[in-house]
């Protein structure tokens, strides 16, 4: 306990700077404390063990034999990673991780008594273990530090493991030489034993108290290992980098052999071998460290990860031709220390990195087998080679380390083209993101030339699906490349290939964009056409392909030529098209209008109430330019095209500010969702739009608070209450995009979207990638208030249940006031002159309805239903559950109450569909007429509509329908009224198409025959 105790102390006291400083929130101090000390533990016993381990082998049984324990430790290192891994399958991180750390300290210790024996063959298997130790401790870190951080956690605390690492490699490093002279070097082996011992008790602490138990088959390993050869058998690019991991490995120790020599004959004591080995090991730890961090991505970004690779090619051929020319202690610690550098910082990443033309698990597959077996493989044939070479001079032996070199140079050449038909495959795939490392609009993309050049041949693909992927990448990527392979793509067969190359031109701003527009004014495509001649100035009228426009069959077309031409014939035409009675035509007339104002004169206040809300859209537009339309335009902002609604917006914003602010903060819920997209567009937002996102929050975490409250106890809740928390939940989560909408950047608005869903995401990787996202690309303080909201870390006190009604009864917003009255009223009686007096004085309509005359709304009720009534009764289908009050209550306005007797006919069969019934009391009956035949086929009930399949197909009705026993008593909605709603409101669609399909799967075929009749 004193251990633990001492660690966790440092949680607490005067490091909360520093944790922040570090980007480590207060829960997951404990982890990286932890974690990293299992790190530094590893590497550091490692370090030791490693250098005390070439240092006994080297002096006590001799560098010579050194080619026979490379070849054997391939194929020892190869044994013993897939048994690790089966273990680590079988037994799983949590238990394999202290088990096997505790093996290996125990060996060690069995190795320092065989030493001690005078054991034969002792130090053989002391280098062995070296070699093994540091391999799988080092993957058995990463295993625990994957299970450790979920995609958010990883990308700020990886660093921090790392850190410890490598902190660990150049502490062990540094101490070799001192406890060496001072304990003795075959006394090294416990020191290692005692740090792995330590990482193994630091392992178990840390897996039990972070890791949940879990485990897999152990056959998966063996059928994983299949499975990455069978990939890289078939796809060229793979077995070109098994040849080049093979290659790198034959010639790692092509070096490590040489070197090893000189430096066991430089010194005569184990102490000042293991102490410069030591010194050596840190400088080039410390270095790769340098060179990753500052150079190395700066490479890859310029050169490509295969031309990276080919730079460590030539290292090699450049270190073996000084080893030509002398071969003493400095330039072997010279080469030695380059190829160390260029190896880990450089080859490893590259290396790695050709891995990601693959998905997620085939990924990791080819990755592990191509490092089980042809890297393992690599390092036998380097010992055999050495050991086959032990008879020639130093001159030959460094001539045939030359000619490896060389191949694999050779081998290196033809993998750029094989990595650009990878990219170019994955593409063919939909796998774009291949390319972006970033969400969406995240940042732009850059890309090294190997992607370009995959890009770039992509444009001769078959499938015209793969080639607009590859026009849509091209227009982010940028360059020189990109714009000639999409002007070739504007001569490309398929329309939809053709328009993606002419939007990657307009993104690339592309100087020549007029000429290629005007080429494509004559484009067989409709909407081809249009984007073209948007983009054409009207310099471009005496073109004879404007004047021929003028008679397109396209009215956007037609009117686009009109404002290039100008002049009398211009307004005529633009004239004739604001008379037409087609919607289409007079929207497009009055966007040329807009964008040339001399063309005729509007009074876009007229066509503010146009039937058409493209018409409505457009009008909205151009009242921005008015100063007296602000009345209007706020009216426009509650309309019922979303469209119309966003236009409105933006129109209001450019008049006047103050006014889209009002909107923002007390509007109706669509109205306030387009003024924020307004305002998010705008260069000037961020300090307004931050403080109104810090307001929201702490409603956020208000309506939070009351909904948990009500939630505590659902059981005999009333009908308000339920859907009273359903809205309160619908509307947290709204101010949670909200909030994520305002802290947005110009640069990550286009992520927003992604992020949202992920943020509230049921999968826990997925909303771990958007919360840190959010992070992110949002203001600091602000992102932090929203992710604990998210993540329901709020554990402040709550209200009682009653206390919260009573709250929300007297919120701002009229339809909490409206469901917490009627829910109060509903489930406490006996308040009930208090509630009727309140609600009776409210300013809203709504609220003054939400207590009832009588108890219940029964059948025989002569009441009529009152607004409330209306949306408690919608809201019980399951198409209209998902609508905010208000929605529901355009809907409840459109609607009639109408009643049936029992046995009334409510429905003739063949009569027309011109309604849609939604029964709000009692039942009805389906009955298909067949002659004299008269079959009940179906019953709908409470809360179900009626209808709604003949008011889609807009056919007959197909059976009679009859009130049930008891009555029947509905809201009846015009069957035009319900789908313009419909076209409007995707969730009512969604919704709408899961209630056919599970009626039509209840259907019954009338003739026998096998078809499916619709009832009703």
């Amino acid at each position: 306990m004193g251990a633990r105790a001492a660690i966790e102390a440092t949680t607490t006291g005067g490091s909360s700077r520093a944790w922040r400083a570090l980007n480590v929130e207060p829960d997951e101090q404990p982890r990286v404390i932890w974690a990293g000390a299992m790190f530094f533990a590893v590497l550091a016993s490692a370090s030791i063990g490693l250098n005390a381990a070439d240092a006994l082998f080297f002096l006590r049984f001799g560098v010579d034999s050194l080619p026979w324990m490379i070849m054997f430790s391939g194929l020892v290192v190869m044994v013993v990673t897939i048994g690790h891994a089966a273990g680590l399958a079988a037994f799983g991180t949590r238990s394999w991780s202290w088990v096997v750390t505790s093996i290996f300290a125990l060996w060690l210790v069995a190795e320092r008594i065989g030493i001690g024996a005078d054991m034969p063959g002792i130090y053989p298997v002391v280098w062995l273990t070296g070699q093994v130790v540091i391999y799988v401790g080092f993957t058995l870190l990463w295993d625990v530090a994957g299970e450790l951080a979920n995609a958010r956690q990883a990308k700020r605390l990886f660093p921090l493991f790392t850190s410890a690492g490598i902190a660990g490699a150049v502490t062990g490093n540094a101490l070799t030489g001192p406890l060496a002279n001072l304990l003795g070097t075959e006394n090294l082996l416990i020191v290692q034993a005692v740090g792995l011992a330590l990482a193994g008790l630091l392992a178990k602490i840390t897996t039990q108290r972070f890791i949940g138990r879990r485990s897999v088959a152990a056959g998966s390993v063996i059928a994983d290992l299949g499975t990455g050869l069978a990939t890289t058998l078939r796809v060229p690019l793979f077995r070109l980098i098994a040849g080049v991991g093979a290659a790198l490995s034959v010639l790692f120790f092509m070096v490590f052999f040489p070197f090893s020599e000189v430096a066991a004959a430089s010194f005569e004591t184990e102490e000042s071998l293991a102490g410069f080995l030591g010194l050596f090991s840190s400088a080039a730890t410390a270095t790769t460290f340098l060179v990753s961090l500052l150079i190395a991505n700066r490479l890859f970004t310029r050169l490509g990860v295969v031309t990276v690779l080919g730079i460590v090619a030539l290292i090699y051929v450049a270190g073996f031709s000084l080893w030509l020319a002398a071969l003493g202690l400095f330039t072997a610690t010279l080469f030695r220390g380059v190829q160390w550098v260029a190896v880990n910082a450089l080859a490893s990443t590259a290396f790695n990195s050709l891995f990601n033309v693959l998905t997620g698990r085939t990924r990791t597959q080819v990755r592990d087998f191509v490092a089980a077996v042809p890297v393992q493989l690599g390092t036998v044939v380097g010992g055999a080679v050495l050991l086959l070479g032990s008879g020639l001079t130093q001159r030959s032996r460094t001539l045939v380390s030359l000619g490896f070199a060389v191949a694999l140079l050779l081998l290196v050449i033809p993998m750029r083209r094989a990595y650009s038909a990878a990219l170019v495959d994955a593409v063919r795939h939909g796998l774009s993101d291949v390319f972006t490392a970033f969400l969406p609009g995240m940042q732009k993309p850059r890309h090294d030339a190997d992607t370009l050049a995959a890009l770039t041949s992509g444009i001769a693909e078959a499938n015209p699906g793969r080639r607009r992927v590859t026009a849509a990448i091209l227009g982010e990527v940028g360059g020189r490349s990109s714009l000639e392979a999409l002007r070739r793509l504007l001569e490309d067969e398929d329309d939809t290939v053709r328009l993606e190359a002419l939007e990657g031109l307009i993104k690339l701003e592309s100087e020549s964009i007029t000429t290629e527009a005007l080429g494509l004014v004559a484009d067989p495509s409709s909407r081809v056409r249009r984007r073209a001649i948007g983009l054409l100035p009207r310099d471009q009228a005496a073109s004879p392909l404007i004047t021929a426009a003028l008679d397109d069959p396209d009215c956007e077309v037609r009117a686009q030529a009109a404002r290039i031409i100008g002049g009398h014939r211009g307004r005529q035409i633009i004239d004739e098209m604001m008379q037409a009675d087609d919607a289409e035509a007079v929207a497009a007339a009055m966007r040329c209008v807009l964008a040339e104002p001399a063309l005729a004169h509007v009074d876009a206040r007229r066509f503010a109430d146009h039937p058409d809300g493209r018409v409505r859209a457009v009008a909205a537009e151009m009242l921005a330019v008015r100063r007296d339309s602000v009345r209007t335009l706020r009216h426009m902002l509650d309309d019922g095209s979303s469209q119309v609604r966003l236009a409105a917006a933006r129109a209001l914003t450019a008049v006047d500010r103050s006014a889209i602010h009002d909107v923002l903060e007390h509007g109706s819920v669509r109205a306030r969702e387009s003024a924020l997209q307004s305002l998010v567009a705008e260069a000037d937002r961020d300090e307004y739009l931050r403080a109104w996102a810090a307001s929201e929050l702490d409603r956020a975490a208000e309506l939070h608070m009351f909904r948990t409250a009500i939630e505590a106890r659902m059981d005999g809740a009333s009908i308000a209450a339920e859907y009273l928390a359903r809205v309160l939940e619908k509307r947290e989560r709204m101010v949670e995009r909200w909030v994520v909408t305002a802290l947005a950047t110009e640069e990550t608005i286009a992520a927003l979207p992604l992020v949202t869903r992920g943020a509230i995401s049921g999968d826990a990787e997925v909303k771990a990638e958007a919360l840190e996202a959010i992070e992110s690309i949002a203001n600091r303080a602000l992102a932090r208030r929203l992710v604990a909201l998210l993540e329901d870390q709020g554990d402040g006190a709550r209200p009682y249940r009653l206390q919260a009604l009573q709250d929300l009864a007297a919120d701002h917003q009229h339809w909490f006031r409206a469901l917490a009255t009627r829910a109060l009223f509903e489930e406490l009686t006996h308040d009930l002159e208090v509630a009727s007096e309140t609600a009776s004085t409210d300013d809203s309509p709504v609220v003054r309805t939400a207590i009832p005359q009588h108890a219940a709304a029964q059948i025989s009720d002569s009441r009529a239903l009152t607004v409330v009534d209306a949306v408690l009764a919608l809201q019980q289908a399951a198409i209209f559950e998902h609508l905010d009050p208000e929605e529901l209550e355009v809907l409840a306005e459109l609607s009639d109450e109408r009643r049936f007797d029992a046995g009334e006919l409510v429905y003739r069969q063949g009569a027309p569909s011109d309604e849609l019934m939604l029964i709000i009391a009692g039942h009805v009956v389906v009955i298909l007429a067949d002659g004299d035949n008269r079959r009940v086929i179906a019953e709908h009930g409470t809360g179900e509509p009626v209808g709604e399949l003949g008011v889609l197909c807009r056919q007959p009705r197909v059976a009679d329908v009859v009130a049930g026993p008891d009555g029947l008593r509905a809201l009846v909605i015009e069957a035009d009224s319900f789908l313009s709603i419909v076209e409007e409101q995707p969730a009512i669609a969604t919704a709408l198409m899961a209630t056919l399909a599970e009626r039509i799967a209840h259907m019954v075929d009338p003739t026998g025959a096998g078809g499916i009749a619709p009832v009703g």
